[in-house]
């Protein structure tokens, strides 16, 4: 009876030495970071970044970490669209490459210093939304360009993140 004993309080052990070691080590990182879209002119970079809300990353272990953020509602037209993407894998160089039913992310360098190029699909846009709330944030000689640009985005949604501490 003694060995059994010993033997499941081992094994008790054990497992919460696992459980702590998993819940010590798992961390959330709240971050800033910027959205630009593509442009093909210098005139375009007035109205191209934005701001991401809510960014943060959720890191369990080196293999697994979840990134993510709402969509500016006067990018899309749409409030409160929460993008999640998970780490799918590391190159030797460093580089994550993150997935979602929302799209993909190549991301260099540190979770708190980094930079991620995103190629999105299903993502929802409101056009007459986003008409409404553009002309209303933006001077009248910035406004069509930025529906332009908006436009240009939701037919081809790409575009680089800048994440910073």
């Amino acid at each position: 009876m003694n060995s059994i004993s010993r033997i499941l309080r081992t094994a008790v052990a054990g497992l919460i030495t696992i459980f702590i070691t998993n819940v010590v080590s798992a961390e959330t990182l709240i971050l800033n970071a910027q959205y630009s879209i593509p442009v093909t002119s210098n005139e375009e970079l007035a109205v191209n970044t934005f701001d991401l809300a809510n960014y943060q990353v959720n890191i369990e272990s080196d293999s697994q970490a979840l990134m993510s953020f709402d969509l500016p509602e006067d990018m899309t037209g749409v409030r409160g669209q929460k993008l999640k993407f998970a780490l799918k894998g590391k190159l030797a160089d460093g580089t994550k490459i993150l997935s979602s039913r929302n799209g993909k992310a190549i991301c260099k360098g540190l979770w708190v210093n980094m930079e991620c190029s995103f190629v999105f699909k299903n993502i929802n846009t409101n056009e007459r939304e986003l008409k409404k709330i553009v002309k209303a944030k933006m001077p009248a000689h910035e406004l069509e360009m930025r529906l332009k640009l908006l436009k240009s985005f939701s037919n081809d949604p790409i575009g680089v993140a800048k994440v910073w501490k």
